[in-house]
């Protein structure tokens, strides 16, 4: 099944691709043409020899426009005669040498172009009345030692040619960067004077606006109705109604792309599903950068129609970059925790896919944030701004990140992982979850227990998971009456069980008299279960306290409980025999010298160090010193 889907997601692609393929070819094969220098293409080698903007004086940046402006009429009316992409690309290239003669260097990237066709406009328009500059009354190469100005200004006019001090063009005298709106207000004030060309041009602007690509022939624009040519924005209706009319198209494009690829990234697809993800914006870019290319060529899009549509259109391509970069960055997260064989709901692929989140959101900020400064957006400005309101956001979210640090500490120290059992401060359970925000932990009585990872992070963690054998430490309490050799017979018979179970390590066995309670004798047994699990333990656990009680019982003692025993009878007093005699050896030391405070004399200890007999006569150990 997911091969079928694949053969005809496939062979709808290349059939969306080859129809764009072949209504992009005119400019393809254009700009191809345009783009040639070696030679290959004679009419455009001599173009090019002839149509070079020079700019290393001001008296070379006015020959060299006057002479551009007549090879740009020229073009023109040979591209009304013949509608070839060569003659396009004579026109493209003639206007772009033009329009390196401005400063452009205030305009965003995407306005560049358009600013540069306004200006050209109406300077044509300005020089076409008024009569063109003399290049002689402006200083030559050869006269910039002696002068002293670093602009020249063109007589009876508002234009000036400056020289650029700094930046990729330093050294070149070229128009300055106020020249657009000065060469459009000052032909606001002499539209009235007659426009003078050789070919016959009325108005440069409208005439510019009337281009059309090698596509649409002379023909459908003749029969246009003259309303329709009127300019909406600066450019004809017509055109303006195209161009609405390719968007429409492009979007049910995008749409219809965009829609053939669920079927490829559903469950069946499996593993390969994260790759199909990514071809969702690779594919939609292409059509936008295909047909909107192939419309604005063909169509010349020109005035503020056209600039708003390059604006719209780059946004929208740094819009679905970015989505592309968060689709990336995803199928990338999910590649890794699939190779790695990653459980769901781990911290581990928690952090994976928080980390790649983080990723993909500062990629897709920085991508944003490129797209807005080439569209003219003050990007320095903005973050400035978002600068002090990130303060008061940093406090407002101050709990979420202190969480999101939490996380970030579990994944690294990994404490505990999900599946495991522990003891977290007052709480036990098994960890279900490990989230960027917090865990979640499945209590004894089935209960969810959810803590954040500032918290989780904080706390005394018992991992129960990681042990490899289970401790059994108990403290028993036997009656007062209980004499020494019961005691001695339960320690033993206990130790000797602690040997024979399967279960128990005998060598950590122990069973111990510890002390005296208010109403009874404490015994601590302790010993190590080998097993790991829970369940094993509880029942070894019991079988070891079962047998105890056997042996307590067999012993003929019993368990003490809280009990007071009173015993009614007359109080014989202090033995004052004892009493003298007592007195009389302490007093014996003080007069020897050997009151053994706060310490005994080392000629004291000596005479009962290693005095007491241990082991007890009678044990195995007892037998064994006196051997050796």
């Amino acid at each position: 099944m997911i091969y079928t889907r694949l053969f005809s997601a496939g062979v709808g692609m290349l059939a969306v691709f080859a129809t764009l393929f072949l209504l992009a070819s005119p400019l393809s094969k254009a700009n191809a043409q345009s783009e040639t220098s070696d030679g290959s293409d004679p009419v455009l080698l001599d173009a090019i020899v002839d149509w070079t903007a020079l700019t290393n004086s001001p008296a070379s940046t006015i020959r060299s426009f006057n002479r551009l402006t007549e090879h740009l009429e020229k073009a023109l009316l040979q591209y009304e005669v013949e509608k070839t992409p060569e003659n396009r690309s004579k026109i493209y290239l003639v206007a772009g040498q033009i329009g390196s003669l401005y400063d452009l260097s205030e305009v965003s990237k995407v306005s560049q172009a358009h600013t540069a066709h306004i200006t050209t406009a109406a300077m044509l328009d300005v020089f076409n009345r008024i009569g063109k500059p003399d290049p002689s009354l402006a200083p030559s190469a050869a006269d910039l030692g002696s002068y002293n100005s670093a602009a020249y200004s063109i007589p009876e006019t508002p234009f000036r040619i400056v020289l650029q001090a700094d930046g990729p063009r330093t050294g070149e005298w070229i128009f300055e960067a106020r020249t657009v709106t000065a060469s459009v207000a000052f032909l606001e004030g002499i539209s009235t004077l007659p426009l003078k060309s050789d070919q016959g041009i009325q108005n440069w602007s409208d005439v510019l606006q009337q281009i059309t690509g090698p596509a649409i022939s002379q023909r459908f624009v003749a029969a246009i109705p003259t309303v329709l040519k009127q300019p909406f924005l600066g450019l004809p209706i017509w055109k303006a109604i195209a161009v609405v009319l390719s968007f429409v198209i492009l979007f049910f494009l995008v749409n219809f792309w965009l829609r053939m690829l669920p079927d490829l990234s559903s469950e069946d697809a499996g593993s390969r599903a994260y790759f199909f993800r990514v071809l969702g914006p690779i594919g939609a870019n292409f059509l936008v950068y295909t047909i909107y290319s192939w419309v604005s060529y063909q169509l010349a899009l020109t005035g503020m129609f056209s600039l708003i549509t390059d604006i719209m259109v780059s946004a929208v391509y740094w819009i679905i970059f970015a989505w592309g970069f968060w689709r990336v960055t995803s199928a990338i997260s999910e590649f890794i925790l699939e190779r790695q064989n990653v459980a769901e709901g781990t911290v581990d692929a928690n952090m994976i896919r928080l980390s790649s989140g983080v990723f993909g959101i500062v990629g897709c900020v920085i991508i944003l944030a490129f797209g807005a400064q080439t569209i003219g957006v003050p990007i320095l400005s903005v973050l400035a701004g978002l600068g002090i309101g990130g303060v008061a956001v940093a406090l407002a979210v101050r709990p979420t990140l202190e969480n999101l640090i939490g996380g970030i500490i579990l994944f690294l120290d990994k404490p505990i992982r999900v599946g495991e059992y522990g003891s977290f401060g007052d709480k036990s359970g098994t960890v279900e979850k490990i989230g960027a925000r917090s865990v979640q932990i499945r209590a004894l009585d089935r209960t969810t227990i959810t803590i954040p990872n500032s918290r989780f992070a904080d706390m005394e963690i018992i991992n129960w998971s990681k042990c490899d054998r289970l401790y059994i430490n108990q403290t028993l309490e036997l009656r007062y009456e209980t004499t020494n050799e019961q005691l001695h017979f339960i320690l033993a018979k206990v130790r000797e069980m602690f040997h024979a179970h399967p279960k128990i390590d005998g060598t950590t066995g122990r069973a111990l008299f510890v002390g005296h309670a208010d109403s009874a004798l404490k015994v601590v047994i302790q010993a190590y279960v080998n097993t790991p699990w829970w369940t094993e333990y509880f029942a070894v656990r019991e079988d070891a306290l079962m047998r105890v009680r056997e042996i307590i019982e067999k012993s003929g003692t019993y368990f003490a409980v809280p009990t007071r025993t009173v015993f009614y009878q007359r109080d014989p007093g202090l033995d004052s025999e004892r009493e003298k005699q007592t007195t009389a050896e302490v007093e014996n030391w003080r007069k020897e010298g050997e009151f053994p405070f706060p310490r005994h004399s080392e000629k004291i200890v000596e005479t009962f160090q290693g005095k007491i007999e241990y082991p007890v006569p009678g044990s195995p150990d007892y037998a064994q010193t006196k051997d050796t």
